[in-house]
């Protein structure tokens, strides 16, 4: 991090004087890439990397230059009004002084080469002009890409940071944390106090640092009745079908045939309903031997998705918990119609029209920064997500389900990691279940653990969906509360 461009600033200034706008100015000044959103990153980057290793005078002043930042790099702020005068002009030189450096280096180039080849010079210059132009251009319009999508997604944090404070101001008083999740948002907050979402999946950074009794604690809390979902009926049905010897013929008969039984339970019944209905893709797939798409994961491309992830996702929530889920390139729109487009998205169509779940997918060839930037996307969308519903039902003057959650998946070549998002000071992200496609006949067992997953993960969706729908049939907010909340919300309106 040290080598990074700009971290000299944080080295050469004393830490309670660090400043925001003058690390823009420091940049500038070093000659580096006149960049808002490039400068801006960087400096957040850094800021929170010396909150997490910098001595503890360094993490106090980081955090404080980070709040400052906050308030500079909106509109009328310093850092706003700096790159709309003095840092454009020094932009402007920089510029013009570079292309007069380009025209003089092609100047004695076409010299030289004149001197060297007469019969080809003309050809040559005009040729190597070309090339350094398209280059030129394609730098120019990677790095207008670059500030764009850098400044929407600061924008887009800044947004998200006023709505879970407003979230956060609307849930204190009706949410209540056990000891053990008092103790982890503790933690959370002294030693990950720059990340926005508690991220307590098993290999999570947070989750390896937290005490064992702890922790243990706070998953008996939130996943105890959730294991019960997949009662022993169900897990000894799954068992013994999967583990059966069956040929390609036998499978299929056995899918087919499937016996309805009146003894069965409702669970059951839904889990025979779902094998019947995503199961045959499958044994197509494996049917064809040498030419079964899964067995080379890197020539599935899109199909990865299309043919395998999203219809175990959509049958699941419609069978299991009674959400339509629609996939492709989706837009969703949460407050102040601000749009986020996922790969697949829940909604729940009975009670409003709420989006419940969101996934993304990267395609089985795709490099490691695809998936980790997928994964982030995931986590910010569910929190934004969280945030409409809160906000929704706020303004509408209901009141609040207290156990909300809200879901997600992500995939990463057969690999599907099923999410859920909820709030205690923070969002909080666990993780309900993973699991790995299987590929060949040989895998055949392992879809007792597809299967148990899906079906978990989607009764954990139901579950959220009828006690948002219980909440309708309770009483009106009082005056006062409604007072209180029409209060909260007018921040959000302005």
């Amino acid at each position: 991090m040290e080598q990074e461009r700009g971290f000299n600033y944080w080295l050469s200034a004393s830490p309670s004087e660090w400043d925001p706008l003058q690390y823009h100015k420091a940049w500038v000044a070093a000659g580096f890439p006149l960049n808002k959103g490039t400068v801006s990153m960087a400096l957040k980057n850094q800021l929170k990397w010396l909150q997490r290793r910098g001595s503890d005078k360094e993490k106090t002043s980081a955090k404080q230059a980070l709040e400052k930042n906050e308030r500079d790099i909106k509109r009328n702020g310093r850092i706003y009004t700096y790159w709309g005068s003095g840092a454009r002009i020094d932009a402007e030189i920089q510029e013009s002084m570079q292309n007069y450096e380009l025209r003089v280096t092609n100047e004695v180039t076409d010299q030289m080469t004149t001197v060297a080849s007469a019969a080809t010079s003309n050809i040559k210059s005009r040729f190597t002009r070309c090339q350094e132009e398209e280059e030129s251009a394609r730098t120019i319009e990677e790095e207008l890409t670059l500030e764009n999508d850098t400044t929407t997604e600061l924008e887009d944090e800044n947004h998200y940071n006023d709505e879970t404070a407003l979230v956060h101001n609307i849930l204190q008083d009706m949410v209540k944390a056990s000891a053990a999740e008092k103790a982890v948002s503790e933690h959370f907050a002294q030693h990950f106090s720059s990340y926005n979402i508690m991220d307590l999946r098993p290999t999570s950074e947070l989750s390896l640092s937290l005490n064992n009794d702890t922790q243990e604690t706070l998953l008996h809390e939130v996943f105890d009745d959730i294991d019960d979902f997949i009662t022993e009926e169900l897990h000894d049905f799954l068992v013994n079908f999967f583990n059966a010897d069956r040929g390609l013929r036998g499978w299929i008969d056995a899918v087919e045939k499937m016996p309805p039984d009146d003894s069965d339970s409702d669970s059951l019944k839904k889990t025979k309903r779902l094998l019947k209905q995503t199961l045959p893709g499958f044994l197509r797939a494996f049917s064809l031997s040498a030419l079964n798409p899964l067995r080379d994961i890197t020539t599935l491309e899109r199909p990865h998705l299309n043919k395998f992830v999203h219809p175990l996702i959509e049958a699941a929530l419609y069978i299991f918990a009674d959400v339509i889920y629609v996939f492709g390139e989706i837009p969703l729109e949460t407050q102040k119609n601000r749009k986020k487009y996922v790969d697949g998205v829940g909604y729940i169509n009975n009670i409003e029209k709420y989006a419940v779940v969101c996934g993304e997918g990267a395609r089985p060839g795709a490099p490691a920064k695809k998936i980790v930037d997928d994964d982030v996307k995931n986590m910010q969308t569910m929190a934004s997500l969280y945030n409409d519903i809160v906000l929704s039902e706020a303004a509408a003057r209901r009141r609040f389900c207290i156990n909300l959650r809200v879901y997600g998946w992500t995939a990463s070549r057969t690999n599907i990691n099923l999410t859920m998002l909820d709030f205690r000071e923070k969002h909080r992200l666990f993780e309900v279940d993973r699991f790995n496609i299987p590929r060949d006949w040989e895998e055949m067992p392992d879809f007792v653990f597809m299967y148990e997953g899906l079906i978990k993960w989607a009764l954990c969706v139901n579950l959220t969906r009828g006690e948002l729908a219980a909440q309708r049939k309770k009483r009106k907010l009082s005056r006062y509360s409604e007072v209180r909340l029409v209060k909260k919300l007018a921040h959000l309106q302005k």
